[in-house]
């Protein structure tokens, strides 16, 4: 026997009958999902204002289509928008249902300067918005760049409450457009005062993963030899803690969206990490010492150190420091390219914010905040991180998703680079090499994937960037200097401002960054308004964004982004659960704001449509084979958790049966159950009376308790499937009638198929 997993399996697999009585096991994802907890985070570094007024236009496209979905017919094609509350045309249904329980929250990429003066107090030009701490932002700005000082949250807890039914205590926002308006404020309010050095992912993992975060960073001894040297954590941030708990429910589907237009720099906390972003030595200029040479052509080579700790008479280059210390270490770049720059790398590993969205128990044993939101209590009254002290399972892993509208080009990433109304590729796409990608484009080569375009390569044992190998797309190489090839995906080559400061429609031009602090651009989009005196248009510049169409100037018409590849190693490590969008539009012209393609329109869409799988219950591509009675080949198991003895599966009414001997054994060996400590099991049985079984694939309005499967090809079962994609329009159909409900409320369900191993399909 074998598993359907809780998501669309995405390799067809042939079933076959009954042939083996081994058994392997996967959690399916039983119910619709009726909440949502959205957490954006918004880089708010310079350059990212006009960003912010982007995602605040779409913010209307992703609220109203959880709130009111569109219809869709029979394909899943063909969205009309309806007004709320309204019924579909004849022939179409919602896609999915009316989202009621959202909660939104919005933090920055600032969190200060993790111990060095920089974005910090004892700093210069410090401003509190260096070191908003993944507290959650409720300053606004209105249409006009006004300033509003605090937007209404619900109950004052820093987040908005999406509760038309009034649920919540107090009752959340009811208005449509009451929560439009205030959540685009925030949007608008993050601004772009904050710290220059941005901790993207670190972030949004302190927000909702670290179990302790530290209230401030302080001087501490590295060693009895080096007082106040290095830097720790002190004290416990309970406004983290306390909006953590308030916001982020276990049982709703989790979001992470990332808006940040340049590359992660999320320093590691303690030690002497922090002077990475150090910028002052006493009254002068503070420098990281260079790496040894071997780092220049193999940053993991064992001998590529940095010449703080390097034998000077092993490694002879450390005599001597950077020839020109302001070019070759310009605090602006810290954060580029360390381990071949500096023979160190300060940054937090990609592992850990891969694990803190996929790993429900971490290696020590205690639970992950994002699967668990509540730890048990420990015999001595304090906090016991390894249990969790809800009755309901821990969180499925495939109710966390993580997006990133973030600086890559869109073309690399569009079902078509010349028309991005057709929307961005699926995690699926990016990991399918181009000899099975439908559309695949022609410069690719047949056993390289769109990962291979934008990232480049990563190891397989922790995710980290391999740096000797460069993304098959020059324009996502992370460069000083002008980069030269042609992108693989358009056919476009790059060239010099020299050759035409436009000659490139995706990054304008490569350019000469004589002042060395300056990196080259992913990509750039046109302002709506031109920005007299912005800030990348410096007198006597040669900057594409500076360029008037006949000559440089002090005025920016352009926006830019750079390559963000560690965001794109996370993304590629969460597997299917990731949602990878442009930061650059296609469009921005306001007279063109209707256009599918218009803003970040196409990301949202892309947002949604991924999320709507779970909001609207499990589907697959894998067809079962179906008996003369409109049986298949498998069982449900259905488990719980019980303080003391487990009642009888069989109460007469037919809808449980006893589990089989064989099939709790293996049960017992399922990550998921173990770590809910489930102890109950009984197997839900198949609805077998034709006319409650014909009901079952038509309605939710059933004749009997139990399950069906519903598969395309059932007469009247469009409702039912409306919201599967077109190549997976199948599912497992649980209902309830009188007094019994299916599954029983905190069970998890376990879906067993005979005959084959469908392990390797599961999304």
């Amino acid at each position: 026997m074998a598993a359907l997993a809780p998501a669309c399996l995405d390799r067809p697999v042939a079933l076959q009958q009954p042939s083996t009585s081994k058994l392997s096991t996967k959690l399916y994802q039983n119910k619709k999902v009726d909440k949502i907890d959205l957490l954006f985070m918004i880089d708010n570094s310079a350059s990212m204002a006009d960003k912010q007024k982007i995602l605040a236009d779409a913010v209307p496209d992703l609220v109203n289509r959880l709130t009111n979905p569109v219809c869709v017919d029979s394909s899943g094609a063909n969205a009309e928008s309806v007004p709320s509350g309204q019924p579909c045309p004849n022939g179409k249904v919602r896609e999915f249902d009316p989202i009621k329980d959202i909660h939104i929250g919005v933090i920055t990429s600032s969190l200060g300067g993790h111990g060095a003066d920089s974005c910090s107090e004892s700093g210069q030009g410090f401003t509190p918005h260096q070191a908003d701490m993944s507290h959650l932002i409720t300053r606004g700005k209105d249409a006009s760049g006004g300033a509003i000082p605090t937007v209404p949250t619900w109950n004052s807890k820093g987040f908005l409450n999406w509760d038309p039914d009034g649920k919540a205590s107090p009752p959340g926002e009811s208005n449509v457009g009451n929560l439009i308006s205030n959540f685009t404020d925030i949007v608008r309010g993050a601004d772009e005062d904050g710290c220059g050095f941005e901790s993207q992912l670190e972030a949004w993992y302190r927000f909702l993963v670290d179990p302790a975060p530290y209230a401030q960073m302080a001087p501490c001894d590295c060693d009895a030899a080096h007082p106040n040297q290095c830097r720790c954590g002190t004290g416990l941030d309970t406004t983290v803690l306390q909006q953590r708990a308030d916001m982020v429910r276990q049982d709703s589907l989790l979001a992470v969206v990332m808006l940040t237009d340049e590359n992660d720099c999320s320093v590691i906390d303690g030690g002497q990490y922090y002077l990475a972003l150090q910028a002052l030595d006493g009254t002068n200029p503070f420098h990281v010492p260079h790496g040894t040479n071997a780092c220049q052509s193999d940053p993991w080579s064992p001998d590529c150190q940095s010449c703080w700790v390097a034998d000077p008479n092993k490694f002879p280059e450390c005599a001597t420091g950077w020839q020109d210390p302001a070019k070759d270490d310009p605090l602006n770049l810290r954060c580029f390219d360390q381990q071949r720059r500096f023979g160190l790398n300060f940054l937090q590993p990609i592992a850990r914010y891969v694990n803190g969205l996929t790993v429900q128990k971490f290696g020590d044993n205690t639970l992950n905040p994002v699967f668990c939101t509540q730890f048990g209590t420990a015999a001595d009254g304090s906090v016991d991180l390894t249990t969790c002290a809800n009755t309901m399972p821990l969180r499925d892993k495939s109710l966390v998703f993580l997006a990133g509208i973030i600086g890559v080009p869109w073309q690399d990433i569009a079902v078509d680079p010349n028309d991005l109304s057709k929307g961005y590729r699926t995690a699926k796409e990016l990991k399918t090499p181009m000899s099975s990608l439908a559309n695949a484009p022609a410069g690719v080569p047949a056993d390289k994937t769109l990962w291979d375009v934008i990232l480049g390569q990563t190891r397989d044992s922790d995710g980290e960037i391999v740096p000797t190998v460069d993304p098959l797309d020059p324009l996502m190489k992370e460069s000083i200097d002008p980069r030269t090839g042609t992108n693989p995906v358009t056919g476009d080559a790059l060239g010099p401002t020299a050759s035409g400061p436009l000659n490139n429609k995706i990054n304008g031009s490569e350019w000469d960054i004589t002042s060395r602090a300056d990196l080259q651009y992913a990509c750039v989009f046109p302002l709506p308004t031109p920005i007299p005196n912005g800030g990348d248009c410096p007198p006597n510049n040669q900057n594409p964004l500076c360029f008037d169409g006949s000559n440089f100037g002090t005025t920016q018409y352009r926006a830019k982004a750079y390559p963000d590849r560690r965001e794109l190693a996370v993304l590629k490590g969460v597997g299917d659960q990731a949602i990878v969008a442009s930061i650059c539009p296609a469009k921005i012209d306001p007279t063109q704001s209707s256009a599918p393609d218009w803003g970040y329109r196409p990301a949202i869409a892309t947002i949604i449509d991924r999320l709507k799988t779970a909001l609207a219950g499990t589907c697959w591509d894998v067809p079962l084979q179906v008996d003369a009675n409109g049986q298949v080949p498998c069982i449900v198991l259905e488990a719980t958790k019980v303080d003391g003895d487990c009642p009888p599966c069989d109460d007469g009414s037919g809808v449980r049966s006893e589990a089989s001997g064989t099939a709790k054994q293996v049960l017992a060996t399922d990550a998921a159950y173990a770590a809910n400590k489930l102890n109950c099991v009984c197997q839900v049985n198949q609805i077998k009376d034709p006319a409650a079984l014909a009901s079952c694939q038509t309605t939710d309005q059933a004749i009997q308790a139990g399950w069906c499967y519903v598969d395309q090809t059932d007469q009247g079962s469009d409702a039912l499937l409306a919201h599967c994609p077109a190549d997976s329009k199948r599912l497992i159909h649980f209902v309830s009638a009188g007094n019994e409900t299916v599954p029983r409320t905190g069970s998890l369900t376990y879906l067993q198929c005979k005959g084959a191993d469908l392990s390797a399909s599961a999304q």
